[in-house]
């Protein structure tokens, strides 16, 4: 019969203190990973925004239908509309991601048929965690330029 006396193991301590370096380990890659998830998310957003805000100015223009879009705050989103038609193809509600914030109230802004002009100049505001991304409409042509600024 073989006793075994003289076997070394690891102790609690020992195996406790490797676990939490692996755990954190694995966590650090994760951290930014969120930050570049959000930062790429906020981007195809205001890309998404810019090009449907384009694209109902352009049906205004060429298709002689006054068009519109509403911001949402509440809703977290934004509805574009061609008023003349309840089921276009260009009516849908663009959801605001959970991390950026409408600031902006609650606001119609219509382009009108044929030449795509409008007269709400009210600038639409979003607030995201280290950025003010402010949407300012030129006088009349309906034209808009997106700046941002760092917080």
């Amino acid at each position: 019969m073989i006793v075994a006396q003289d076997q070394k193991g690891f102790t609690l301590v020992e195996t406790l203190v490797v676990l939490s370096l692996i755990w954190i380990f694995l966590l650090i890659p994760v951290i930014p990973f969120q930050s570049i998830q959000e930062e790429t998310e906020t981007k195809q957003f205001f890309k998404e925004l810019e090009s449907t805000i384009t694209l109902i100015q352009n049906h205004a223009i060429l298709n002689g239908e006054t068009t519109r879009f509403e911001t949402r705050p509440d809703a977290k989103e934004i509805a574009f509309r061609v008023v003349t038609d309840r089921n276009h193809p260009l009516n849908e509600n663009l959801k605001i991601p959970e991390h950026i914030e409408l600031v902006s109230a609650s606001r119609v802004y219509r382009f009108v048929s044929d030449s795509g002009n409008q007269g709400n100049l009210n600038p639409i505001r979003f607030k995201t965690d280290n950025q003010l991304i402010v949407i300012q409409f030129s006088l009349g042509s309906g034209r808009f330029d997106v700046k941002t600024t760092s917080q």
